[in-house]
């Protein structure tokens, strides 16, 4: 039946409706790269699903497709959206043949993979698919992939604009939306496009599952339409950006500011930065445009929050641009007005970082210090204290060690809400390693949130 199901995907009309659908390329891709131990492809929410793929898979672990997926991951920085690209410049889940030459000009395959040994992988992965019987896999689960797609589609089709994007950028004539739930991904989510066959522009929001029901089955509400305004985004900010060599040049001055904390999110080039920082500001002026100015400024701070401490004043320069369409009808026009903004930002940066920093909530104290080389394994509680009041929310993530996750339990805040109590379960003799704050869950009543943290024990061995 997921043949079928694909076969329908690609016939549909171009422009009409947007394409919603659990897509066959992208699960294969991304159940590869999770076997790999790809990180970004290991935070599953879903986790009944993923329960049932290492299952199912797990005789194939050693196969050459995933050996050569984990190296390429390490020779050639084959990850997050690279992964991503080159599934969607394929023609199916099973032939695995290219949908257009991947050297031909103007291909957007990502360019980490021009140096790899794409026809060997690809070949692999014929070979797997083969061996494993992936299409048995696949229809096994037509009917979760089925329900997954019709909850998302249900939210896209009743609260997200899309015609949008062509009124804020400039059209794209004939362009497709496809929208893609992908349940292994987690919190990882992917905005490919590319040119297809007949000279169309396909444009591609690959959305994690990272929302689930009690039955951890997947969940699709409101919360998702920023993630998918920016995943759209890419599509018309990415080759804005590459209309302008001076924009590269800027990012890259740029980046030296913020590195760690850029690369801490996968961000590797100041190009990228560019192009995540356009986007991110247009996605503010999408939410301003749909759920009003205090929606857009929580927007704003989020993304601030993620060291793009840059987005208000970048936000405000667009809406000038959005005042003035009569002399500026697209976005490209207006791209000297960006260029010139990023032209004098470097030296700024590192004081817009120390003054928003500055602005964060903070733990000031913690029954468990982090960094701790002796924690009592009896411990059952972990205390936070904040600074000031947080708004009630939390977030916490597995690093790229996630066996070193604490079993966590009930976790509340007290009546001020400076107080955070977590049950937990510990092991003597242990590492444990987590993030805080991964995504903005620790924020203070002004919408500034927290500092990612990285918090690290090591439990004593019993006595």
């Amino acid at each position: 039946m997921l043949r079928g199901l694909f076969s329908l995907i690609l016939a549909l009309p171009l422009f009409a409706q947007p394409r919603i659908a659990v897509d066959p390329r992208i699960e294969l891709f991304s159940i590869v790269f999770h076997l790999a131990g790809n990180p970004e492809y290991n935070q599953c929410c879903a986790t009944a699903y993923c329960y049932e793929v290492d299952r199912y898979f797990a005789p194939f672990k050693d196969d050459e497709a995933i050996r050569l997926a984990s190296e390429l991951n390490e020779k050639d920085g084959i990850n997050y959206d690279a992964v991503m690209s080159m599934a969607i410049h394929l023609k199916d889940a099973e032939t695995l043949s290219q949908r257009a030459p991947l050297d031909a000009p103007g291909s957007r395959l990502d360019a980490r993979w021009a140096k790899a040994d794409r026809s060997r992988f690809l070949e692999a992965m014929r070979r797997f698919v083969d061996h494993s019987k992936f299409r048995a896999f696949l229809d096994a689960h037509t009917a979760l992939y089925e329900k997954t797609g019709a909850a998302l589609r249900s939210v896209v089709e009743s609260q997200a604009d899309l015609a949008w994007f062509d009124r804020f950028f400039g059209a794209k004539a004939g362009a497709t939306f496809i929208v893609v739930p992908a349940l292994i991904d987690g919190g990882a989510n992917y905005g490919p496009s590319l040119r297809a066959e007949d000279g169309r522009d396909e444009m591609y929001a690959i959305l994690g599952v990272w929302k689930v029901d009690a039955a951890k089955q997947p969940v699709f509400d409101h919360d998702f339409l920023p993630t998918l305004v920016h995943e759209f985004a890419h599509s018309y900010a990415n080759p804005l950006v590459d209309l302008s060599p001076a924009l590269d040049k800027n990012g890259n001055e740029i980046y030296r500011s913020v590195e760690q904390v850029m690369r801490a999110q996968a961000y590797a080039t100041g190009h990228t930065l560019i192009c995540e920082s356009l986007v991110r500001a247009s996605t503010a002026r999408y939410i301003l445009a749909h759920d009003g100015a205090a929606a857009a400024q929580a927007e704003v701070n989020i993304q601030e929050g993620l060291s793009f401490v840059w987005t208000g004043e970048l936000f405000g320069l667009l809406g000038q641009y959005e005042a003035d369409r009569e002399h500026f009808p697209t976005l490209q026009s207006f791209l000297p007005k960006v260029t010139a903004f990023f032209d004098g930002l470097a030296p700024r940066v590192p004081s817009l970082v120390q003054a928003y920093d500055s602005r964060r909530p903070r733990i000031v104290s913690m029954n468990i210090a982090n960094g701790a080389r002796d924690v009592d394994p009896a411990t059952s509680q972990v205390v936070m204290v904040f600074d000031r009041p947080l708004r009630g929310g939390y977030s916490f993530c597995k690093t790229q060690n996630p066996e070193l996750y604490p079993r966590f339990g009930k976790m509340a805040y007290d009546e001020s809400r400076k107080i955070f109590t977590i049950d937990v379960r510990l092991e003597p003799g242990h590492d444990y390693e987590f993030l805080m704050n991964c995504a903005p869950g620790f924020v203070g009543a002004d919408g500034i949130s927290m500092k990612e943290l990285t918090v690290k024990w090591h439990t004593a061995r019993a006595k």
